[in-house]
């Protein structure tokens, strides 16, 4: 570290340090820097320079000096001057460690150079005042106990405590912090984030590793790696030693967005953001080479997309609390089943976890959240089908959990929909309930649902499981959804038993229960359907993807009478259904 000697105006390459602090006391200034020309930098002093005192900057310099020595002390740390920029090694060393030198002087003079005090009154910023909206003067703010401010004259406008409440309107700042009372350790990652957004640099990488000394971290300074890449190095260096899960708590997702912000102006508006402390570990994140590896309990909100509490809330100013709830995140699944992008949802980047106790279908997994890029998008863009279309003339609906199109025919999955009383598996999200007006053979009932991954899954009831019979002929559609209830109403704990699929000579053949007789419960693929032969019935039954004229993807259900259209009735007999999801 070098110094800036106030009496004799030199530089002082060799500084007595003890313990990594450096042992005279000394003063910072903090400024808007002028063209580089201007600027008397740590050449100039090399060189002896003569021409260094018509410099512009060297009246600042001067007056810096003069106004240490009135306050007792013999040296300032100038960043123009006390930094050999050639030298790249010096340069990546003083950009680690400019924070704590900062924080370890006794005094920060602040040059307001475009603002003029008042004769009388509280002083107004200068309309070309830029001090507040640099990146590196976030570091000058916050870390020196004792921050001076000065106009372009050098008259005093007061310290960081007694203008607390102007420099909390302009930079977001708690009070508490600027203050003194509040260390900025002590902030969530969120909320010191938003102190950084909207501020600028001349180096678009500046405004990232002026954040290195506020967040505790090192890193690498990589000029022309661009905003984006020193954005995510940063908040991967925070991953390794904080969990504070707030750093993923921010705003402006974009399609296919990973669990990182990609600019720091994500983090705007997120002052309030706030970590909630947890007890266990098992919440734990990760970086690998398949994204951010984190466990999180998911609830299916709609097709393909879930919902994640993560622990951290939005709490007001004053006394921190919240009855808000956790803050849940959107995360959509991408075509491998572990792969997962943070998207939004109906222009909306969070949900409470309040939401979630109508809805209280979840499952801890342990995913892996991809960072936005070309490969990404692709895998994001693949084909989501969301519900069925039903044909009117051969089904009559009984009973339906998701949103009905009559015009369309169309059944579609209901976002966040709670369970209803054919859900008791707890792992189904029922989209409709229906009777056959014309049963395909045995089958008069068949049920639409999606289970927790959103594959479309088919209960196909023959008449012969159904215990109840109807007392009327207006009485049959009730009986019958009741007579399904005592089939697949089961207690909570109990998991589906799936009929087993075989291949045989190229087919795929449901084999039927040995129990449970004239049920048949069939699992199709989120991705490719289903194909399947019931192999004590002759039906053959077929999800496939279609196509509305209205352009909705929907699942197309085929259940075809092998025997009969065998003996003569060519299609004829081919019963069609359902059709898609709509995407």
């Amino acid at each position: 570290m070098h110094l800036l000697n106030v009496f004799t105006l030199g530089l002082e390459k060799s500084v007595k340090e003890k313990g990594g602090r450096v042992v005279e006391k000394y003063g910072v200034l903090s400024h808007r820097w002028l063209a580089k020309d201007d600027e008397v930098l740590f050449q100039d002093f090399e060189s002896r320079n003569a021409t260094v005192a018509r410099k512009p900057g060297y009246s600042k310099l001067l007056m810096c000096c003069k106004q240490a020595r009135r306050d007792g002390l013999k040296y300032v740390w100038i960043d123009t001057c006390c930094i050999n920029k050639i030298d790249s090694s010096e340069l990546q060393e003083s950009i680690n460690s400019m924070y704590h030198w900062y924080e370890n002087a006794e005094k920060c003079y602040v040059y307001l150079k475009d603002t003029s005090k008042p004769k009388s009154g509280p002083f107004k910023l200068g309309k070309e005042e830029e001090w507040f909206e640099r990146g590196w003067t976030l570091q000058e703010l916050i870390a020196p106990k004792d921050v001076k401010f000065y106009d372009k004259d050098w008259e005093y406008l007061g310290d960081k405590a007694s203008l607390k409440h102007f420099i909390s309107g302009i930079t977001g700042i708690r009070l508490s912090v600027l203050e003194g009372t509040k260390i900025p350790q002590e902030c969530s990652v969120a909320e010191r984030m938003s102190w950084a957004s909207g501020r600028r640099a001349t180096k678009a990488e500046d405004r990232v590793y002026s954040l290195i000394g506020l967040f505790g971290v090192n890193m690498p300074a990589i000029y022309g790696e661009g905003e984006v890449k020193a954005t995510l190095r940063l908040q991967e260096e925070i991953m390794k030693t904080s969990d504070d899960w707030s750093i993923f708590a921010w705003k402006g997702v974009q399609k296919a967005s990973g669990l990182l912000a990609t600019n720091l102006d994500a983090f705007s508006g997120c002052q309030t953001m706030r970590s909630i402390p947890i007890r266990t570990a098992h919440s734990m994140y990760s970086l690998t080479n398949r994204g951010v590896s984190v466990t999180l309990n998911l609830t299916p909100w709609t097709v393909d997309t879930y919902l994640a509490p993560i622990p951290c809330q939005e709490a007001p100013e004053g006394n921190g609390k919240s009855t808000a709830g956790q803050l849940c995140i959107f995360l959509q699944r991408l075509e491998a089943d572990d792969q997962y992008a943070r998207v939004s949802l109906m222009g909306k980047d969070f949900a409470s976890s309040t939401v979630l106790e109508r809805v209280p279908l979840s499952r801890e997994l342990q995913i892996s959240v991809r960072q936005r890029n070309i490969e990404t998008e692709k895998h994001a863009g693949y084909e989501r089908l969301k519900g069925f279309r039903l044909s009117s003339d051969l089904v009559e609906l009984c009973s339906k959990a998701g949103y009905w199109n009559a015009q369309e025919q169309t059944l579609v999955f209901r976002p966040g929909s709670p369970p209803g009383k054919l859900e008791e598996f707890g792992v189904l999200r029922n989209v409709g309930l229906l009777t056959m007006k014309e049963p395909v053979r045995k089958i008069k009932l068949v049920r639409l649902a999606f289970d927790f991954g959103f594959n479309p899954t088919l209960f196909l009831c023959e008449s012969s499981a159904i215990k109840f019979k109807p007392r009327s002929t207006g009485d049959e559609g009730q009986a019958y959804i009741n007579g399904a209830q005592s089939v697949w109403g089961r207690s909570p704990d109990d998991s589906i038993e799936w009929n087993q699929l075989v291949t045989t000579q190229e087919k795929r053949r449901a084999l039927e229960h040995p129990v449970r007789r004239g049920l048949w419960a069939l699992k199709g693929d989120r991705i490719d359907g289903l194909d399947v032969y019931l192999a004590s019935s002759d039906i053959r039954v077929v999800l496939s993807k279609m196509m509305t004229e209205s352009g909705i993807l929907v699942w197309d259900l085929r259940i075809d009478n092998l025997r009969e259209n065998n003996s003569g009735g060519g299609n004829g007999n081919r019963t069609s259904l359902w059709g898609r999801l709509k995407k």
